[in-house]
């Protein structure tokens, strides 16, 4: 009786370590608003994702740095989420239109009103870098 206690309970602490160890990845969540993002850095890992809120009150693209990656014409009130891999740029932007400009649509040439949004992906996985 003893046995299969003890059995059972070696059992369950080996399911609880597998299940925690393969439960590393976070999930961030970065709203936009109308200029900026926030947060306007978040510090992830390869395996991380990152879910994009758009609070903007316009339909916005959001795109690596590098053009490797974008989110397409995401409605306000929308989410998208995208998966963080180790060669990814640490920069994405996204264009704030000017109430000005003509078009708020994606694609279109960014006038001198527009503002260009950046947010900043860091992999050191430390809270608060200190900065040289």
């Amino acid at each position: 009786m003893l046995g299969k206690f003890i059995l059972r309970t070696g059992a369950i602490a080996v399911a609880m370590t597998c299940a925690v160890g393969s439960a590393s990845a976070e999930n961030y969540r970065v709203l936009m608003l109308d200029y900026a993002f926030f947060p306007e850095i978040s510090y992830v890992s390869p395996g991380d994702t990152v879910t994009f809120v758009n609070t903007s009150g316009m339909t916005r693209t959001i795109e690596g740095s590098d053009g490797e990656w974008i989110i397409e014409d995401l409605e306000d009130g929308a989410e998208a989420t995208l998966p963080i891999t180790s060669d990814m740029k640490n920069e994405y932007t996204t264009v704030a239109v000017a109430a000005s400009s003509e078009s708020s649509e994606a694609g279109t040439e960014v006038s001198d009103e527009d503002e260009i949004v950046i947010g900043k992906l860091n992999f050191s996985g430390l809270a608060n870098p200190i900065l040289d």
